[in-house]
């Protein structure tokens, strides 16, 4: 009948279906519906109506919530008994903390959990109410509300002006990759780019840019004979000191055993990976 319990986001795009409600009780929630973007802090309440469907993700390293989740025939039951019409109004909701709104959503969530632990008839006849409340709660129109929608305020257009400057950076020469070009590329002042990459990818520019060489230079020590200080120097790196101490941090091993363990791969493994025609092959100064 419904399913109510504590849920735990990270950093991956996790996908939620209607109806249900959550209520973030922890840390920040991103909330994306196709190219909007909305962050839900902790007191929030997101509803979601039959059929609808948000992907969300926690927007720093974790972030915990509420989640009822209503079964989707109880919902349509419901709906037959009180001759509702089916579709109408949002398909997503976010009531700020504080609101009535949201304060009478985390109400109804705590007696919720109160009558499913009674465990007994009455208990579970109070349970279905409260599901066909929350059912109502979704499906009432309230002028304070909004839909989840882009941060900022140019909306879809921004968005998807900022991940086609996303896309663009594995495309570049390395040493074209800069936040200023970046900035310029999505429309945006460096700031705000900035904060925008982190919210998309969940890491900074400058952690991404990182990734991107390091890939690179892995690239260039399985597949070229070029030593660990010309890898380090074609990959942008101030020193070899810097490079070899990075390299051994994120990739777990130095740059000369990461080498030694891919010339030791079994053989039909190299000579598959040395048969990729040039086309394809990584281009000098940019990345893999």
């Amino acid at each position: 009948m419904f399913r109510l319990g504590r849920r735990t986001f990270e950093r991956e795009w996790a996908a939620l279906a209607g109806p249900a409600v959550l209520q973030v009780t922890q840390g920040e929630l991103l909330i994306g519906a196709g190219e909007e973007l909305a962050r839900a802090v902790a007191g929030d309440l997101v509803s979601l109506a039959p059929g609808g469907e948000r992907r969300v993700r926690a927007a720093q390293a974790v972030a915990h919530g509420e989640l009822l989740e209503i079964d989707a025939e109880l919902a349509r039951t419901a709906r037959e008994l009180c001759a509702a019409p089916t579709g109408g109004g949002a398909e997503a909701t976010l009531d700020r903390r504080g609101s009535d709104a949201a304060r009478a959503g985390a109400r109804l969530l705590r007696e919720l959990a109160l009558a499913e632990r009674a465990d007994t008839d009455a208990g579970r006849l109070r349970c279905a109410a409260l599901c066909v409340e929350a059912l109502a709660r979704i499906a009432e129109a309230r002028p304070a509300e909004q839909p989840p929608r882009a941060i900022g305020s140019r909306g879809s257009e921004r968005n998807a002006r900022l991940r086609r400057a996303i896309d663009e950076l594995r495309s570049l020469p390395l040493d074209e990759i800069a936040l200023p070009r970046f900035a310029r590329r999505a429309g945006l002042s460096q700031r705000h780019a900035s904060r925008l990459f982190q919210l998309e990818l969940g890491v900074s520019f400058r952690e991404h840019v990182a990734e991107l060489r390091l890939a690179r230079a892995k690239a260039l020590l399985r597949d070229t004979g070029m030593s660990v200080i010309e890898v380090a120097g074609e990959t942008g790196w101030s020193s070899l000191a810097h490079f070899n101490s990075v390299f051994r941090r994120r990739v777990g091993a130095t740059p000369s055993r990461y080498r030694s363990g891919a010339e030791s791969a079994p053989r039909v493994e190299r000579a598959t990976r040395r048969a990729i025609p040039c086309s394809q092959a990584p281009r000098r100064g940019s990345p893999a």
